[in-house]
């Protein structure tokens, strides 16, 4: 995602209605820098995709579900996740 200055500046001004504080520039990586140590090599065991019995709701259901609270809050976002929150 690319971010512009426009859309920074729009980003700051929500986040201070919440009372956030000010966006930081940085210049490094900070993925990089929180998984310089310990990082675990990657799986190679293959995804299973659980029965909804399991899962509760199919990931279409659930993104959908993100969707609404997102316009409920009148917000965008995005959604980060590990393969255990799909679960969640």
């Amino acid at each position: 995602m690319t971010l512009f200055a426009a859309d920074a500046r729009k980003l700051a001004e929500k986040i201070k209605k919440k009372g956030g504080k000010d966006l930081k520039a940085v210049t490094q990586n900070l993925v990089d820098k929180v998984w310089a140590k310990g990082k675990p090599s990657r799986p190679n065991e293959p995804v299973i995709v659980l029965d909804l019995q399991y899962a509760g709701k199919g990931i279409g259901e659930k993104v959908e579900d993100v969707r609404k609270e997102l316009e409920k809050k009148k917000s965008s976002g995005f959604l980060v996740c590990m393969l255990h929150d799909l679960a969640s």
